[in-house]
């Protein structure tokens, strides 16, 4: 008697979607389904939301007010019961909805759909549907589509705090919004969280603290965060961190006495990061003061000299500009180029890459003809470090994607060739290759397929490149002097 009844109600889903009895499916045994399971998830914030739901095939059926009829409740999917689970409390097109697993249901219409979230999720399909368990109910346009055979959910329109979530099936979609209060949610996560491990260190009440600085999202409890932070343990880290928050509150007194005592427990490698940071700020000579400082405080260590030569650099002194990289280059330890130790640039016979470089590490040799000169007011590359110490070349540079997707210089020996290479410039795709040209690939360079005059463009944001060149200085000409 209980198989007749399991084996009748299986007809009745497989009808309820257009199959044939005979090709019911096991409701006994773990077997192939038509409509094949299927999950999505999105996370928003730190909000996770799950879609799971079964697939159905159009099969070259007619779907909507046939196989689907309008104005019915219909199951959104196939199978057991379309589900959709928020970690967090919600809001769906604008209308509030608490945390949890739903029953996900539509009712089709020729205008306008109702999505239905039930508190039952555990059912199969809608034949024990009751409005009187709807935990929501709104109502959305459904859109012309793209035709998909199977049923698909997909998040569209993913940003910092919302997402669409949308059904597509045949040549329809069905958007509904997701909107997640995330700094409140945030917030309220880093109370839990802060009563486990990471209240025992700085860096956990430093995080938090930083995560809600940086949103400008509720400054008096970052501040309090940030002096248990100090509490735990007085770093260089957390008064910088109380320093940006006091700024952000606009208490610039305070703010630059807990920078102060921030930078008297820095160490000279974290003088000269900062000191970078503030270079990309353009405070320049703050970047430097904290340079000098750094060399007082550990004259031997190995980014130091990046510092100095930047200052060197600075004063157009590109002799011991120069001798400050060859110190660094000697002193960076293995894996520091790139991304990873924030190291980039050019230096001679020594090549690396930029720490732009989407691969740290990915460059191309590339063998400059004659000497080549320091000076800031021609063509840069990013060195040691991203920034303004260059090596130059008076050469006319030009994106030549149809060479191997990189960029040609041109040696260039007399200013009648300087001339002839400004007239050009800003003529996309122009190039006049040489065999003794040197050629790199350049990443960003190579995709904007543009002319560049060598005396006025700047190249900190290109890829890293592999150098072996002479170093001669410029004269005021702007002219390469040869090296003897």
């Amino acid at each position: 008697m209980l198989k007749r009844l399991i084996i009748a109600f299986v007809a009745v889903a497989g009808l309820s979607l257009g199959n044939p009895l005979c090709r019911a499916q096991s409701a006994l045994l773990d077997l192939p389904r038509d409509s094949q399971h299927s999950v999505v998830t999105q996370r928003i914030g730190i909000t996770d939301i799950t879609i799971s739901y079964h697939r159905p095939l159009v099969k070259g059926r007619p779907i909507w007010g046939k196989l689907v009829p309008y104005n019915e409740v219909w199951r959104a999917g196939a199978n057991e019961n379309t589900t959709i689970a928020f970690a967090d409390p919600v809001s769906i097109e604008g209308k509030p909805l608490a945390k949890g697993v739903y029953g996900l249901f539509m009712i089709p219409g020729e205008n306008q759909w109702t999505v239905v979230f039930s508190k039952v999720h555990q059912a199969w399909g809608a034949f024990t549907y009751n409005q009187a368990d709807d935990a929501l109910r709104v109502t959305v346009k459904a859109q012309p589509s793209d035709p998909h055979e199977a049923l698909t959910y997909d998040f569209d329109d993913v940003k910092a705090d919302s997402a669409v979530a949308t059904l597509r099936w045949e040549k329809l979609a069905v958007p509904f919004k997701i909107d997640v209060s995330v700094h409140e949610i945030v917030q309220a996560s880093l109370h839990n969280q802060l009563q486990g491990l990471a209240q025992y260190t700085w860096e956990g009440w430093d995080d938090a603290a930083t995560y809600l600085v940086t949103n400008k999202y509720d400054l008096e409890e970052a501040l309090q965060y940030e002096e248990v932070s100090i509490k735990t343990e007085p770093r260089f880290d957390n008064f910088l961190t109380k320093s940006q928050i006091l700024e952000a509150m606009g208490r610039k007194d305070d703010a630059e006495v807990a920078k102060n005592a921030g930078l008297q427990r820095a160490t000279a490698a974290q003088l000269y990061f900062y000191g970078r940071l503030l270079q990309g700020q353009g405070k320049q000579d703050q970047a430097f003061d904290l340079f000098r400082q750094a060399a007082q405080k550990d004259p031997n260590d190995w980014v130091v000299h990046d510092g100095t030569a930047r200052i060197y650099s600075s004063k157009g002194d590109y002799d011991n500009a120069l001798k400050e990289i060859k110190i660094t280059l000697a002193g960076a330890p293995a894996g520091s180029w790139g991304r990873s130790g924030g190291i980039s640039g050019v230096g001679v016979g020594a090549g690396f890459a930029a720490d732009e470089l989407d691969t740290p590490g990915d460059a191309l040799p590339v063998r400059l003809p004659g000497a080549a000169a320091f000076a800031d007011h021609q063509h840069r590359f990013a060195v040691v470090g991203v920034a303004p110490l260059v090596l130059t070349l008076p050469a006319r540079h030009s994106c030549a994607p149809s060479l191997s997707n990189g960029c040609v210089h041109e040696d260039i020996d007399s200013p009648e060739q300087m001339k002839d290479a400004s007239q050009d410039e800003n003529q996309p795709g122009q190039h006049r290759p040489k065999p003794l040209a040197a050629r790199h690939s350049f990443q960003q360079c190579a995709a904007t397929g543009k002319s560049h005059n060598a005396q006025r463009e700047t190249h900190d944001q290109h890829a890293g490149i592999d150098v072996v060149a002479d170093v001669a200085k410029p004269d005021h000409a702007g002219n390469r002097e040869r090296a003897a």
